[in-house]
């Protein structure tokens, strides 16, 4: 494929709201997640139906590739229904991996471990109506995450990636909330923050 038909590629898939990255002819690792999400039939990535939402594991290929905790998959549907209402999606991309000192793939901390039921974290892009959800708008599922007291959040990654996890007491080192830095470079990066510390207080968003 040439890089021409590369950047054709891209196009679709950011119209499709799969993808928010450069169009810049490079098949890199956002373009590849991005054609998964697209082309991936749900039936085969473990789609789950809510009554509203829908969840489907996207995560086949990362390092954390294990599924998650039924429990973690109710409050994500839950959770996103609540927050956005009908048509939405909820891809996870990076859920489960082995855990600490019980297998080799695994990267950063232990929120993600697998304890013998799936993974307690999740990161995830949520989609509404076929469009990729960012800033403020992705913030208010995190103020509502963290109010309704379902566990730690963290946003955003770039590209729109929302942490959302289960534990509701923090592992050693970490807290219940954060931003990255892809999130504190936006404009909208401080009312972000201020969101979340709101969550943290029990206050859902308006």
């Amino acid at each position: 494929m040439s890089k021409q038909d590369v950047k054709i590629w891209q196009k679709a898939l950011r119209d499709g709201g799969f993808y928010s990255g450069r169009i810049d002819g490079d098949f890199g690792a956002g373009t590849r997640r991005a054609s998964f999400e697209a082309i991936a039939p749900w039936h085969k990535t473990g789609a789950v139906a809510g009554p509203t939402a829908e969840l489907v594991m996207t995560n086949q290929n990362a390092i954390r590739n294990k599924p998650i905790t039924e429990n973690l998959k109710r409050k994500l549907i839950k959770a996103v229904t609540d927050v956005y209402g009908t048509g939405c999606r909820i891809s996870v991309y990076s859920g489960g991996q082995d855990r600490k000192g019980h297998g080799k793939r695994r990267t950063g901390s232990v929120r993600h471990d697998d304890y013998g039921n799936g993974g307690r974290a999740a990161d995830c892009y949520i989609y509404l109506r076929g469009r990729k959800l960012f800033g403020k708008e992705l913030a208010k599922l995190g103020q509502h995450w963290l109010a309704s007291g379902y566990g730690a959040c963290g946003l955003e990654m770039a590209t729109g990636g929302i942490h959302l996890d289960e534990w509701t007491t923090p592992p050693k080192g970490g807290g219940m909330f954060w931003a990255y830095k892809y999130s504190d470079g936006k404009p909208w990066g401080e009312a972000v923050r201020r969101m979340l510390e709101a969550g943290a207080r029990g206050e859902f968003p308006k």
